[in-house]
């Protein structure tokens, strides 16, 4: 399996999940400092209880051991996209 499969599959794992939310592939949104786009892999979102939630979904697909710059660029990323509050949740299989 390569990255590009990898990253199909998680999309259509969410997509399969039936009332999970609105599943998007391969967005793209700017990052609130430069304005720079920034590819979210798979964006899910949903509205629960009149409060907009959006899921950020980084499928990192590698064959080695994962390295600390790895386990950080995922925060990052939340954070240069959104100004609001956010909890940060990171499953690795």
């Amino acid at each position: 399996m390569e990255w590009q499969e990898y990253q199909e599959a998680v999309a259509i794992l969410y997509e399969q999940a039936e009332g999970i939310g609105v599943v998007r592939r391969n967005v793209f949104l700017p990052d609130k400092v430069t304005g720079q786009m920034r590819q979210i892999d798979v964006l899910i979102e949903l509205e629960a209880k009149s409060h907009p939630i959006s899921i950020l979904v980084d499928a990192k697909f590698q064959k080695g051991k994962l390295d600390v710059k790895d386990i950080g660029s995922s925060p990052l990323l939340v954070r240069a996209i959104y100004t609001l509050d956010y909890d940060v949740c990171m499953s690795v299989f």
